[in-house]
């Protein structure tokens, strides 16, 4: 295995030595994030960890300052009606809306598009109208996906722990259409909340 790799690696280097040796000198050009200011850029997504117990996250995050502006938890992140809810009363309480939003191809983003260039048309900048709602990839979208590694460690990984001890115990049937709505019922009020049983520190 060894020469294997070591004549990969020749491979590789016969292919691009620049790479390789940048590489070979831990000097990987990383991607820098850069966003002009608070509300230049907001984030928006939808967490699936909690989708199998019927918990659907849906969350936006300021690119700039890494302030949550909404993490919302309920039956659905794929319903555009229900997302773009959570964006109305988002832009409502913070008084106006923000320059660009960058979101996925989903077609939970499909409102929240159509709401964002509305509100922006009539603006001057380089960024109004169409092009005030960027889709991209996921994996584009990093400050979102940075934040839901944090929530995982933080708060949602006891309660997928915690919902999968009740399922293998025999406490809960997934594939129960009213146990799922029990299940629903009994923890929609505190899986909300994103609240850290442990520590009881609400990050909402």
């Amino acid at each position: 295995m060894h020469q294997r790799l070591q004549n990969d690696r020749g491979i590789v280097k016969g292919l691009d030595p620049e790479g390789v040796d940048y590489r070979s000198r831990s000097k990987l050009r990383r991607r820098k994030y850069y966003a002009k200011g608070p509300n230049f850029i907001w984030h928006i997504d939808g967490y699936d960890k909690l989708k199998p117990f019927g918990f659907c996250v849906h969350g936006a995050i300021d690119g700039y300052s890494r302030r949550i502006m909404w993490l919302e938890v309920g039956p659905s992140n794929s319903d555009p009606q229900i997302t773009s809810h959570y964006f109305i009363d988002c832009i409502r309480q913070v008084d106006g809306v923000p320059r660009v939003i960058r979101g996925d191809c989903g077609s939970e983003n499909f409102y929240i598009a159509a709401i964002q260039r509305y509100l922006r048309k009539d603006h001057q900048d380089s960024m109004a109208g169409v092009k005030s709602f960027l889709y991209s990839k996921s994996t584009a979208n990093q400050r979102i996906e940075a934040w839901w590694s944090t929530l995982r460690k933080t708060n949602t990984n006891w309660w997928i722990n915690y919902f999968k001890d009740m399922r293998d115990r025999g406490m809960y049937n997934s594939g129960d259409l009213i146990q799922s709505n029990c299940l629903q019922f009994c923890f929609m009020l505190y899986v909300n909340c994103i609240q850290s049983p442990k520590t009881g520190i609400c990050i909402k």
